[in-house]
């Protein structure tokens, strides 16, 4: 029972956190459900590519791709 409560607050700091604070995900203001379901996407889908680049989750690699949608893109050619 302990591994699994680790497991979940692992993801939690993990995934989680990085979200909320990098990305300020618990500050965004979108009612709309779908919306903020699509927003949520894609935060997890860059933060996913820019790890599977080399990236470490931090500001500097938040700053360095923001608004910068064609270099997130091009990530996609490995």
């Amino acid at each position: 029972m302990a591994k699994g409560i680790r497991g979940h607050w692992g993801i939690e700091n993990r995934l989680h956190w990085t979200k909320d604070v990098l990305i300020g995900e618990d500050d965004m203001t979108i009612t709309n459900t779908n919306s903020a379901t699509v927003v949520a996407f894609l935060n997890t889908t860059a933060l996913n590519l820019l790890q599977l680049a080399g990236y470490k989750p931090i500001k500097d690699t938040f700053a360095k791709f923001a608004n910068k949608v064609n270099e997130l893109y091009n990530l996609f050619a490995f």
